[in-house]
C-alpha cells in the first residue's frame, strides 16, 4: 500500500466552513415541494435548523446571499437546493455564489472529456511503482472533499472508495455522486465509486488493524473490503497568515 499526496487546493468558502471552530449553518427551504422536503430531511439528518425562505431559487447569487443574510442573522452558511443541486452559500453582501459538487456538468465534466489527465501529477503518482496497471488498482481517497480527484481516478477505470469526515462536505459530495449515478453519460464512472461518511483513520483501523512491528500481520476483519493498493490524501489546510498577506 502506498500513500499519494497531491498538489491541489480547495474552495476558500469550504475551507472557512470546515476550519471554523463551530460554523453556524442553517438549511434553507427554497423552490418546489420536493426540494423543500429534501431540505427538511437533510436538516433532520445533520441536526441543523431548517428555515423556509420566500426568495426565489432562481434569484441572482448576490441577491440570494444578501436576502438570506438579512433573513437569517447569526448564521454564516446556508445549505439549499438550487438548480436541482445541493449547494452551500456563504452568507453576506460580498460573498461567492452558491457552491456545489458536480460531476455531470461544468469544469469537472469538461476536464473528463477534453483534459489530458493521464499526464497530470496525480496520475503519475498513482502509476508509480510495480504492480497492477492503474485501471485495476483499488484506491482509497482518505479525504474526499468534493470528490473531483476521486471522480477523475474512477474515470480511468479504478475502483475508488471515497471517505469524507465532515458531515456538510459529505452531504454535498453525496448529492453530486447520486446525481452522477443517475446520469447516463457518467453513471458508469460513478458506479466505480463508493462514498462514505467516516473518518479515514477510524475506517482503516477498523478494517485493517495494524500489528506491532515484531508481530505477524493481523488478518482483516471478515466483513472488511480488500485493502487498497493506494491511499490518496488531499488535506484541506487553512490559509496561513503568510498566504493571506501575499
Amino acid at each position: 500500500m502506498r500513500i499519494a499526496l497531491p498538489l491541489f487546493d480547495c474552495q476558500a468558502t469550504i475551507k472557512r466552513c470546515i476550519h471554523s471552530n463551530r460554523p453556524n449553518v442553517v438549511v434553507v427551504q427554497l423552490g418546489d415541494l420536493a426540494f423543500q422536503q429534501s431540505a427538511k430531511a437533510l436538516a433532520d439528518k445533520l441536526g441543523l435548523r431548517c428555515e423556509r425562505s420566500p426568495v426565489s431559487e432562481n434569484a441572482p447569487p448576490r441577491v440570494l446571499s444578501t436576502f438570506l443574510s438579512e433573513q437569517l442573522k447569526g448564521f454564516q452558511f446556508a445549505l439549499l437546493f438550487r438548480e436541482n443541486k445541493l449547494c452551500i452559500q456563504e452568507l453576506g453582501v460580498k460573498t461567492a455564489g452558491p457552491i456545489s459538487a458536480d460531476f455531470v456538468t461544468g469544469a469537472q465534466d469538461y476536464k473528463r472529456r477534453h483534459g489530458n489527465m493521464a499526464d497530470s501529477p496525480l496520475f503519475r503518482a498513482l502509476r508509480s511503482g510495480a504492480g497492477l496497471p492503474l485501471s485495476r488498482r483499488r484506491i482509497l481517497d482518505a479525504t474526499g472533499g468534493f470528490g473531483k480527484d476521486a471522480f477523475a481516478i474512477a474515470s480511468r477505470g479504478c475502483e475508488v472508495t471515497v471517505l469524507e469526515a465532515n458531515p456538510i462536505v459529505h452531504a454535498l459530495l453525496d448529492d453530486a455522486w447520486q446525481r452522477a449515478l443517475a446520469d447516463p453519460s457518467v453513471g458508469h464512472i460513478a458506479e466505480r465509486m463508493t462514498v462514505l461518511h467516516t473518518d479515514a483513520l477510524d475506517y482503516m483501523s477498523r478494517h485493517w488493524p495494524a500489528s506491532p512491528p515484531d508481530a505477524v500481520d493481523s488478518p482483516p476483519n471478515a466483513d472488511s473490503p480488500p485493502p487498497p493498493d493506494v491511499v490518496y490524501i488531499d488535506p484541506m489546510y487553512p490559509d496561513s497568515k503568510k498566504q493571506k498577506a501575499s
